[in-house]
């Protein structure tokens, strides 16, 4: 007879192989998820590889009547974020640039702890345990690099030409920069 924990871990790595032959996992974060999973007391949940986005919204930490405008999970180009600052917004664009994010549980506390230990040495400095439930320890491994700027509102645009240029380059350089992180961590997983 099979526990909670197994019969959980096995509905998610079901899932997860779902989600892989379909294209919703990101590419990027593939193996690190793969080297997570073959961890017998870890199980990752969600997972995203870092993305570029821009949101309509009053304000970038509200959740009701917000938009999402654009996504990429790839480097963007100068042509991807022109074309909508020059649509006019229902309220605010806002440029949001986010490190990668994981959500694992840990069968044990232990496990958690070095978890968590490896992920701070690779760059995910946010991380923690975020709850305990009847299956485990729910980790959630977070990177530090972000963006949120401002682009425009229904009565300006508040970054020009140049600006714009040096933006794109900044926000690429920070998905780089996660997947550098995601490596590293992957690397560390291996050596569990």
């Amino acid at each position: 007879m099979s526990s909670l924990w197994d019969t959980e871990k096995k509905k998610h790595l079901e899932r997860i192989a779902r989600d892989k032959e379909v294209g919703y996992i990101d590419i990027r974060i593939i193996d690190l998820l793969e080297a997570i999973n073959r961890i017998e007391a870890l199980y990752t949940t969600s997972s995203c590889s870092g993305r570029i986005a821009i949101i309509d919204s009053d304000w970038p930490w509200e959740k009701d009547d917000t938009f999402t405008v654009f996504k990429s999970h790839e480097k963007i180009s100068e042509s991807d974020i022109k074309t909508i600052i020059e649509m006019m917004p229902k309220e605010r664009y806002w440029l949001m640039v986010r490190g990668p994010i994981l959500h694992v549980i840990a069968k044990d506390l232990e496990s958690a702890k070095k978890l968590l230990r490896l992920a701070r040495e690779s760059g995910f400095k946010h991380s923690g345990v975020m709850d305990v439930t009847s299956t485990g320890y729910l980790v959630e491994l977070i990177s530090s690099s972000q963006i949120t700027m401002p682009l425009r509102d229904k009565y300006a645009i508040y970054v020009d030409k140049e600006n714009l240029h040096m933006l794109i380059m900044l926000s690429n350089e920070i998905l780089e920069n996660s997947w550098l992180r995601i490596n590293k961590l992957k690397e560390k997983i291996e050596s569990w």
